[in-house]
Formats: C-alpha cells, structure tokens, sequence
C-alpha cells in the first residue's frame, strides 16, 4: 500500500517528578486503513523522534491501542482502558522492562481519517514514571 495521508502526531510526556515534560511533533506522510472495525496509522519515524530508521504502526479499537516499531527500535506496547500492560521496549542499548496503563482514548477516526487521542501511565521498575499522551491526526489524500 502506498502512503495516502498526511499523519501529525503530538507526543507530550510529563515525568511525575515535576521536571518540564517533553513535546515531539512529527508531520509525515503515512498509510491509514480501516480493517474490522479497527484503525491503521503506519510511518516513518525521524531523527527528531528519536527513533531513525524506524517504522511505527498504531492499531487503535474502541478501547485498546497497540504501538509496534520496527527498525533500529523494536517494541510493541499494549494499552487497554483500565488495564496495566507488562512489555519490554527494546533500543539500541537492550530492553527495557515496563508497564503501561491506559486511562484516557478518544477515538474520533473514520475511513476518511480524523483524530485520535490516547492517554497513559507509564512504570519503570514498578513506579510510575511518566504520564504520556498522544494525540494523532489523520488527513487521507484525494
């Protein structure tokens, strides 16, 4: 599938410590499609993010998301509304155990695009480490 949309993605993480979170936007052209009821968002990550040479996937449904990436930076996050999720992040460096849990999805996607929003908790060594919010934005071509 060819990329037919224009994909903004705003990445706000707000560590719990009360030190100045960080904020990545990313515009990029991307794959979007709608399988059984679920929304596909693919693309290329850049430098900027952090993670180059990488392809990231979004599933989204009424109450999940899964995060995929696939390159220099592997992982695959699960986030399910009330649920903490256990997976590893894998960079460059090794892996990287921690949980996740989502408190927040809005999901305001159709076959044309629109936007989505999700929002969770993150744990590193069984404490909260950061809250962290995605908030993406799909415009499909033509």
């Amino acid at each position: 599938m060819e990329n037919n949309a224009m994909i903004k993605i705003v990445t706000v993480q707000q560590p719990v410590d009360g030190t100045p979170g960080d904020k990545i936007e990313l515009e990029t052209v991307g794959k979007f499609s709608v399988r059984d009821g679920k929304f596909y968002i693919k693309y290329d990550e850049t430098e900027l993010t952090g993670f180059k040479n990488t392809s990231t996937m979004v599933k989204i449904s009424s109450d999940n998301v899964l995060l995929s990436r696939f390159g220099d930076v592997e992982s695959r996050m699960e986030f399910e509304l009330g649920q903490k999720k256990l997976c590893n992040y894998n960079t460059p460096y090794g892996s990287i155990p921690v949980a996740t849990e989502l408190f927040e999805l809005t999901n305001n996607l159709d076959k044309s695009g629109g936007n989505a929003k999700f929002s969770y908790n993150l744990d590193f060594n069984n404490e909260k480490f950061a809250v962290n919010t995605l908030d993406i934005s799909v415009k499909t071509k033509g």
